[in-house]
């Protein structure tokens, strides 16, 4: 989803919910929550605390609800259709900016290396083999100046090569590869799983790291949010979310045989794949540090008018 369609989407919920009238706030005793994510890896935390029976354990009775794409559930967070959902870094400093109040509790997948979860496939036969030789070259990412570009963008200007000379088209993942087939574009930028699934294709495709000089050696790429409304008013579910999260990310980052047997139900992917693929790492602790250098590229690339501290779109409770 382009940050257009993003911004009206989310301020057309907000608008809606301005209208509606005030609900009393939940009961200390109510411990009811639904949360919004995308069944992919990276942002798979909730499934996973689900059904290790984290949620459980804290006295959590949650409902996780899929979505297609952040966009959605930024607007059903602000909407009040969901309590908590995944938002990207880039589309929630986007929403910061434009004064929609969100809010984050916790961290979800952190980009760095040994956890590379997205890479630039080119035609293995391409002579395209740095930063540089993206001049006038077609990259497809999954949307426009949004958290699977800004880092390209990034990686591109930081080793040499100059983003601006470079076509950006949008175009869903899955589509991605067989334009790359089709001659269509040049590279694209892709996620798990489908770089496994150029690697099983070996001869025809080739992955591009992006590690070295990206935003930074390591960055956020999502987080789990609310409105800031909400968590004034359930200060005692949040924590025990953001208690559960950290434990989550602790259980997930050393356990991927496990993990990736849920992932595989809920991904609806091979064994096989979700076994072999670059898992995600996640983050254990909101760390602003981690947010600032999204932000700040955020900024630079003109999808905001300027930066600001992290920590303004991170709940205070969140970081004690």
């Amino acid at each position: 989803m382009s940050r257009n369609r993003f911004y009206r989407a989310a301020l057309a919920a907000l608008a809606a919910l301005v209208l509606l009238p005030c609900a009393p706030p939940a009961a200390a005793q109510d411990a009811t929550l639904t949360i919004g994510t995308i069944p992919i890896d990276a942002t798979a935390e909730v499934y996973y605390a689900q059904e290790m029976g984290f949620f459980k354990q804290a006295g959590l009775n949650v409902t996780i609800t899929p979505f297609t794409s952040g966009g959605a559930i930024a607007a059903a967070v602000v909407g009040g259709a969901v309590d908590i959902g995944l938002a990207d870094s880039v589309s929630m400093t986007s929403a910061h900016a434009h004064g929609v109040p969100l809010t984050y509790l916790a961290p979800a997948g952190v980009y760095k290396k040994g956890a590379e979860t997205y890479e630039i496939a080119v035609p293995d036969a391409s002579p395209i083999k740095t930063a540089k030789d993206f001049a006038g070259k077609t990259i497809a990412v999954n949307g426009l100046k949004n958290i699977n570009e800004i880092p390209t963008d990034a990686w591109i200007d930081n080793n040499g090569g100059d983003s601006k000379t470079v076509k950006f088209v949008e175009m869903p993942y899955p589509a991605m590869l067989p334009a790359i087939d089709a001659g269509s574009i040049d590279g694209a930028a892709i996620v798990e799983p489908f770089m496994t699934f150029a690697q099983a294709k070996p001869g025809k495709y080739r992955l591009i790291s992006l590690t070295e000089r990206n935003l930074a050696p390591a960055f956020a790429v999502a987080g789990w949010s609310t409105t800031v409304d909400w968590a004034r008013k359930h200060p005692d579910i949040a924590k025990k979310f953001v208690a559960v999260m950290a434990q989550t990310a602790r259980w997930a980052n050393a356990n991927h045989a496990q993990s990736a047997q849920i992932l595989s139900t809920i991904a609806k992917m091979p064994p096989e794949v979700a076994n072999k693929m670059e898992r995600a790492y996640y983050g254990e602790r909101l760390d602003p540090a981690l947010l600032q250098p999204v932000i700040d590229a955020t900024a630079k690339y003109g999808v905001v008018a300027k930066a600001f501290p992290a920590a303004e779109i991170i709940d205070a409770d969140a970081l004690r």
